[in-house]
Order: C-alpha cells, then sequence, then structure tokens
C-alpha cells in the first residue's frame, strides 16, 4: 500500500492541508449515482458536495481519482472547473 505521505511534494505547487478538513453536518445524499455524493458542512465553514468511496462499485471506485486528475488537468489549463478538496 501506498502510504499518503509517500505523495508529498510530487506534484508542483500542492499543499496536502486537506488533512483537517473534517465534515461536520451532513446532509440527505443527493443522488443515487457512483459515489453516493452528498452536501456537507465542513468546519471550515464551507459546503461541499462529498463523494465517497463506500458509495461506489467496487468496478467504479476509479472515477472518483480520475474526476480529481481531470478537475486539476483543467486548472492547468485554465479551464473553468470547480474546486476539489480531499477530506480523509
Amino acid at each position: 500500500m501506498v502510504d499518503l505521505a509517500d505523495w508529498n511534494g510530487l506534484i508542483s505547487e500542492r499543499t496536502d492541508d486537506f488533512d483537517a478538513l473534517r465534515v461536520t453536518v451532513p446532509a440527505p445524499v443527493v443522488s443515487a449515482s457512483f459515489a453516493s455524493p452528498f452536501r456537507a458542512l465542513a468546519n471550515d465553514n464551507a459546503s461541499y458536495f462529498v463523494k465517497c468511496l463506500d458509495g461506489c462499485p467496487l468496478h467504479a471506485r476509479m472515477s472518483l481519482a480520475i474526476e480529481y486528475v481531470v478537475a486539476g488537468a483543467a486548472r492547468l489549463i485554465g479551464a473553468p472547473v470547480g474546486g476539489t478538496r480531499l477530506v480523509p
């Protein structure tokens, strides 16, 4: 297994400040899609749509990583894309 610390410094301008982010108030599930997204308030008082691996079938779990990578690539080329955060 790869530890989270193994990724530190591998992507330029990346910060791993998400360790402090926690969901404080979950809301009902938004839809019955793969990742079962739900809206939540986090301890930074921001509202997020959260997707969980546990909500994905095994064959679709990679979709969350793909969404995260695509959003990062979109930001690199200046495409309009929403922010992404990792919540442990």
